[in-house]
């Protein structure tokens, strides 16, 4: 079993730095009971990550492959999870039909239902609109269908804002296309998608209204990207100082939350030390310290910045490349 042959390489590990084996047994016991949770092991998905420290056992399952690996340092890395960590690929989809609506919550891999549904009958009338908003019909029965169609979408409008995990994340509607135009009307929703997945979501699996909003989406964080990295190419063309790949300078910058875009490789690995009380970063030419990119991607992260990680070329020459705030 692969999870097994890992807890043996990281009792080797941490026996050539020199733990004592008492301690190498009381870090890796709640490691080694997964092993016979039956539980555990259902419903796993391509990838895992462990976290182990003194006291603390924590693990996420990944709907992507990555590196095997055992890692042991002073601190937990997060760059192999880094496409499923950075908000440039975490979404909402916004489900809504005439009588209820769903929220999901959204990652490139994933999605998860954060809301119930609303009933349209349980919503007390709505105080007349001004003779501007009202809409235009027909007929008298039109006439308070729509309004109350209308007073429905804007309790959804007002619920969906008392739950929503960001007001930075984007929203996509889904749904057929006279009840999203309408919405669009009454909502102040920020971030809401100028494209939808219409149809009904009634009768849609979240899988496939996920896939749906993805594609919708994913052009545009795309065309995002591609227009930092340029930013980021023009400004080290005009010499300015908000655009570095300078490891040190860019570590000291993001503990400062200077960096508001950071690309970095997912595979390279530069080592050192980060002084938190001086803010300074040093590299180091043996094989101790720190995972330095690892350290500033979590800290831009932490400051509210967006990290790139890929395995492919970045914007200049090195390990990685940052735009900063000022």
């Amino acid at each position: 079993m692969l999870f097994r042959s890992l807890l043996q390489r990281a009792e080797q590990m941490l026996a050539a730095q020199g733990t004592r084996a008492p301690e190498i047994e009381a870090l890796l016991a709640p490691a080694q009971r997964l092993l016979v949770d039956n539980a555990f092991w259902t419903g796993q998905l391509q990838g895992l990550a462990v976290y182990l420290a003194p006291g603390q056992l924590s693990w996420y399952r990944l709907p992507m492959a990555i590196e095997e690996q055992v890692i042991i340092g002073d601190r937990f890395i997060i760059r192999p999870l880094l496409p499923l960590l950075t908000l440039n690929t975490h979404f909402l989809i916004l489900a809504l039909s005439q009588s209820s609506w769903r929220l999901f919550d959204c990652t490139r891999h994933s999605w998860e239902e954060v809301q119930t549904t609303t009933d349209l009958e349980s919503l007390a009338p709505e105080p007349d609109l001004p003779e501007t908003r009202k809409p235009l019909t027909l007929g008298s029965e039109d006439a308070t269908a729509r309004a109350d169609s209308l007073r429905y979408l804007r309790q959804v409008s007002r619920d969906v804002t008392s739950v929503l995990p960001s007001a930075n994340l984007p929203i996509i509607l889904a749904g057929v296309d006279t009840t999203v135009a309408d919405f669009r009307e009454v909502s102040d929703l920020p971030r809401i998608h100028d494209q939808a997945v219409l149809g009904n979501p009634d009768t849609t699996h979240p899988r496939d209204l996920h896939a749906a909003a993805w594609a919708l989406l994913e052009p545009k964080l795309k065309a995002t990207r591609e227009a930092a990295g340029e930013r980021y190419q023009q400004l080290r063309g005009q010499r300015d100082q908000r655009a570095s790949n300078d490891v040190a300078q860019v570590v000291a910058a993001a503990g400062a939350g200077r960096v508001e875009t950071l690309f970095v490789s997912r595979r390279a690995e530069v080592l050192g030390h980060f002084d938190a009380e001086t803010g300074e970063a040093t590299l180091t030419l043996d094989d101790t310290g720190t995972d330095l990119l690892d350290l500033a991607a979590a800290q831009t992260l932490v400051h509210g910045g967006h990290v790139y990680a890929s395995d492919e070329a970045l914007p200049d020459e090195g390990p990685l490349a940052a735009l900063y705030r000022y």
